[in-house]
């Protein structure tokens, strides 16, 4: 099974759940690894986001693919 299917599979498990401690567990999972669910942002700050990257391409701004992964650490 696929990636995307695996996940698809654990979320319709999660959606048809009725078990208050196992959702319980799922949250404090979810708690605890907060860094996998980044804070969201608003509609405003992603436009800003999105000019700013439109202005830094039409300037030549530009990060190789290997410097973004190195930056992220991929």
């Amino acid at each position: 099974m696929d990636l995307q299917a695996r996940k698809l599979s654990i979320i319709d498990w999660v959606l048809h759940l009725h078990d208050e401690d196992s959702l319980k567990q799922l949250e404090k999972i979810c708690s605890k690894y907060s860094y996998i669910h980044p804070p969201s942002i608003s509609n405003e700050e992603m436009y800003s986001r999105h000019l700013k990257s439109v202005k830094n391409i039409e300037k030549g701004k530009l990060t190789s693919h290997s410097a973004a992964k190195k930056r992220f650490g991929v």
